[in-house]
């Protein structure tokens, strides 16, 4: 693998990882009821995200135009492991804020419902 391939690999791992990172604060902020936060490290997860796909997908298209083949060593291999892991918890991430969201709906109508007067 050369220098440039290896910093696409380097560059792969730190945006797939600043993703799965912001998808987890996000996951803390819904649990706290933050939903402007929630928002923007969404929209900061994304873009990482994006980003590291975009990075995969210049890989692959160098790879089909005959540009050399990507070797297949460990650093690419934990490159697409990162990338991996941040598209499973992203998904996870939604299904978890939309709890907290449920969860946070039924307690404020169970408040209310306890203050009403009988």
């Amino acid at each position: 693998m050369d220098d440039k391939k290896y910093a696409k690999s380097f560059e792969l791992i730190l945006h797939a990882g600043n993703a799965k990172f912001n998808y987890q604060c996000a996951v803390e902020a819904a649990k706290k009821g933050d939903e402007e936060k929630v928002k923007e490290l969404i929209e900061e997860g994304n873009k990482d995200f994006l980003t590291a796909h975009d990075i995969q997908n210049d890989l692959i298209k160098s790879e089909m135009n005959g540009e050399g083949t990507t070797d297949l060593n460990v650093l690419f291999v934990h490159a697409q492991d990162h990338l991996t892991m941040a598209t499973i918890y992203r998904d996870q991430a939604n299904d978890l804020m939309n709890i907290y969201r449920e969860i946070s709906a039924l307690k404020k109508r169970i408040e209310k419902l306890e203050n009403q007067p009988e």
